[in-house]
């Protein structure tokens, strides 16, 4: 990988004076380029390195995608065209080239449904206890919904989404039909408070800035080699803004928008220093992070 994309700066701009060439993970590999000639580039070396050891790429596993592309010339590996695809999933979450996370999120309901329909029998239970059911629940299904949710770009839609599928799997769980008496149906507070658990779009709240906590404080760390560069790539990663202009017309809700707005902060990289400072110290930021849940139900409630 070394020999094949860090020969030349032929990736994306990462900062001032570096390029973020690639992302790997066990034996999957990440190209990014800005230009269709230099992915092109990237793969033909990476293909001749590989044939150096006795490896081959699978053109049927590989997978491109393009973001605001105006060459439309296919990229080519042995011969073979890559199949260009609007979305793909990568380490279980779906990245779409419109940078949304609306597929994903479809994907994982529909991931959660299938586990939760798989645990029928379960939930049929009269001598299971209905505290032991919702441990059943928040570790087998809950789980499988919220993988990956610390960097979802979390819309009122998708909101609607994630409280709805919950909602309803609570009251199968609690045995609450739509047959019942209508005056002493549940409201969904009251149905949470029956459940024992918490609204979703909370939870779902409190593992982003979880996250976010603990990629701050990887900053303040004195971490040298290897850990180091990956240090300064996550604290980068928070801050990055990609190359090119923007399209004119209201600014588009991005990730790092939505976490400048529930801190109530301007869209500056200057503002990642003041949360760094509030991370620093895990106690004041739990409170932080209490304080946004709290603000986020305050306001879901109106």
């Amino acid at each position: 990988m070394r020999s094949a994309t860090r020969g030349m700066p032929r990736g994306i701009v990462w900062s001032l004076n570096d390029r973020l060439e690639d992302l790997d993970y066990a034996d999957d590999a990440c190209l990014l380029a800005h230009t269709h000639q230099d992915m092109q580039g990237k793969l033909r070396d990476l293909e001749l390195e590989s044939a150096k050891v006795g490896l081959v790429i699978n053109v049927k596993k590989a997978e491109e995608i393009r973001v605001n592309a105006r060459n439309n010339s296919p990229l080519i590996i042995g011969g073979q065209v890559v199949n260009r695809v609007e979305h793909f999933t990568y380490l279980g979450s779906n990245i779409s080239a419109d940078g949304g996370t609306k597929k994903d999120v479809d994907q994982r309901i529909q991931k959660a449904r299938g586990a939760f329909m798989r645990l029928s029998n379960i939930w049929k239970s009269t001598i299971i206890s209905k505290s032991l059911k919702m441990k059943i629940f928040n570790a087998c299904v809950k789980s499988v919904l919220l993988y990956g949710c610390e960097t979802w770009l979390v819309t009122t839609d998708i909101q609607q989404k994630l409280r709805v599928f919950v909602n309803r799997c609570y009251r199968r769980i609690i045995r609450v039909w739509w047959t019942d008496d209508p005056l002493e149906w549940p409201s969904n507070q009251v149905l949470l408070q029956r459940a024992g658990q918490e609204d979703i779009n909370r939870e779902v709240l409190k593992r982003k800035y979880g996250w976010i906590g603990h990629t701050l404080r990887k900053r303040n760390t004195r971490e040298c080699g290897v850990n180091g560069m990956e240090t300064q790539t996550c604290f980068t990663a928070l801050g990055w803004n990609p190359q090119g202009k923007r399209r004119p017309g209201t600014p588009k809700a991005t990730w790092r928008r939505t976490v400048m707005r529930e801190c109530q902060l301007d869209v500056k990289t200057e503002n990642l220093y003041k949360l760094c400072d509030v991370a620093s110290n895990r106690v004041r930021w739990k409170a932080f992070c209490n304080n946004l849940g709290s603000k986020s139900e305050h306001g879901s409630s109106k």
